[in-house]
């Protein structure tokens, strides 16, 4: 109760299908509580309406919330406060005894997703001995709840399913988004990360199973970058699958129609995220694993009108980049010569999908800012390094303008005027790349040692380094290992 007059509901207590505001002689019931407020309206109605929740929780009710539950670690008088007595076994335990004993048990599993398996359940019911744990055991713990072993858990996500609400599932037959969005407790948001599970890793059509991605990339950002775990949120939009093992599985649990053509699904997604703009107005809308076909559409739609990013496009591209501008400091074999600049660098691309050409757009930027910087007359934009800087070879060889196939519109402007060269090989034997970037999703190994040598050869002439980045996931997938590299290339990679 915030004043004598209003009394503020949880929104999914008897709201009218419309969120309507319901009156009752002289006490007035505001739902839902977001509509039409500023933004620090908002935050306090989210604030009071969060605060309302957690303090009418009691006895299981508590220990059944991920999000207060301590299992062990309530203090004697927290268990009296919350009606706690006899629910648990009388020891009191520190959080720093709790993970003792949960690295044992984690240590204790077999496999990589027997692991990923324990973490999600701690997931799913103790969230600070969770992330504390994360925390205190990063090195081991990130390829658990993300890459390479997210890639698997995903497949099986469908199989390994239990009923706790870990995010959000947007389905296309499930009637109006509002109304989904709403089922969700919690008001506060601060960040959300949606995925189609169109082209989840470099696995492809996983359906719902690409939940998987959202949940654990938010366990990093909780881990990694402070989030709250509370104000995150991940959800899956359901248009169906192509997926043919998925739809003739009898275990899975998504819909089973073939995915929408081009106008109904951008429709399912407008809906989806004028629903989320609605509920949580303030979150950040992160693009997650959308396939090629829809990815770079998604983000040119929204990207000058609400709070959202591409982590495929705009997210890998940003660490790559980082790490090329890293590693030009060491590209010389003579530390005494200054760096070579970004954009005296020669590019092979492996892989034209949404990020590999989010990448070279983002280096491409880099190039004309540093070109400019070097020379504000210059009239070298991105597009002038795009045509100059870059080979981007796909299924079919390099991308150039007179190979005779259709182009994707995100592929144009990479599209060279040279003759087509068919193979990774051939084009890094021409082209005597400085950098070898893989983002293809393809099966491993396509950074071969013959490709690496020769590469290694032509720099090493030229008083280089070779920087190579094999980048596709999960590791199934990627180019080659470090270990690899090394090798190959006689520690020069």
């Amino acid at each position: 109760i915030l004043s004598n007059s209003i009394i503020l509901h949880p929104p999914y207590d008897t709201m009218t299908s419309e969120g309507s505001q319901i009156h009752n002689n002289s006490t007035r019931c505001i739902r839902p509580p977001w509509d039409g407020r500023t933004e620090s309206e908002l935050n306090e109605v989210a604030t009071a309406l969060s605060s309302e929740r957690l303090a009418r929780l009691r006895g299981p009710d508590i220990l059944r919330d991920p999000y207060l539950n301590k299992g062990s670690a309530f203090t004697e008088r927290e268990r009296d406060l919350l009606n706690l007595k006899g629910l648990l076994p009388p020891l009191v335990l520190t959080i720093e005894e709790q993970l003792f004993k949960t690295k044992n048990q984690f240590d204790q599993q077999a496999t990589d997703i027997a692991k990923y398996t324990f973490l999600e359940e701690l997931h799913n019911r103790n969230e600070t001995l969770y992330h504390r744990f994360l925390l205190e055991n990063i090195k081991e713990s990130l390829p658990i709840v993300y890459t390479p072993t997210v890639g698997q858990a995903c497949q099986d996500f469908s199989d390994m399913y239990r009923t706790y609400a870990r995010g959000l599932f947007l389905s296309k037959d499930k009637g109006e988004f509002r109304a989904l969005c709403r089922n969700w407790p919690q008001h506060d948001v601060d960040i959300i990360v949606i995925t189609d599970g169109s082209r989840i890793l470099g696995l492809g059509d996983l359906g719902i199973n690409g939940m998987g991605i959202p949940i654990g990339k938010l366990a990093l950002y909780v881990a990694a970058a402070g989030f709250q775990p509370w104000r995150t949120l991940p959800i899956t939009v359901d248009v169906g699958t192509n997926n043919e093992k998925y739809r003739n599985s009898s275990t899975y649990m998504g819909l089973k129609d073939d995915r929408p053509d081009d106008d109904e699904f951008y429709d399912v997604m407008d809906k989806a995220i004028k629903a989320i703009q609605w509920r949580w107005p303030n979150a950040l809308i992160q693009f997650e694993d959308f396939s090629n076909a829809h990815a770079f559409g998604l983000l040119e739609k929204y990207r000058n009108k609400t709070l959202c990013f591409n982590d495929d496009i705009q997210g890998t591209a940003a660490t790559v980049l980082a790490g090329l501008l890293a590693a030009l400091l060491i590209q010389q074999s003579d530390p005494s010569k200054a760096p070579l600049k970004l954009y005296e660098q020669r590019i092979v691309f492996l892989g034209a999908g949404s990020a590999g050409v989010g990448v070279a757009d983002l280096i491409a930027q880099g190039m004309a800012i540093e070109a400019k910087r070097d020379d504000p007359a210059t009239e070298m934009d991105a597009q002038y390094f795009r045509t100059r800087n870059f080979w981007l070879v796909d299924s079919k060889g390099v991308v150039t303008k007179n190979r005779g196939d259709f182009l994707q519109a995100h592929k144009v402007r990479f599209a060279r005027d040279d003759d087509t060269i068919s193979d990774l090989f051939s084009t890094v034997e021409k082209v005597k790349p400085t950098i070898l970037l893989g983002l293809a999703g393809r099966p491993a190994g396509l950074f071969t040692e013959a490709t690496i040598k020769t590469m290694c050869k032509d720099c090493t002439e030229s008083g280089l380094r070779p920087i190579i980045m094999a980048l596709s996931n999960p590791t199934s997938k990627s180019e080659c290992t470090a270990e690899q590299a090394y090798q190959w290339s006689g520690g020069r990679a």
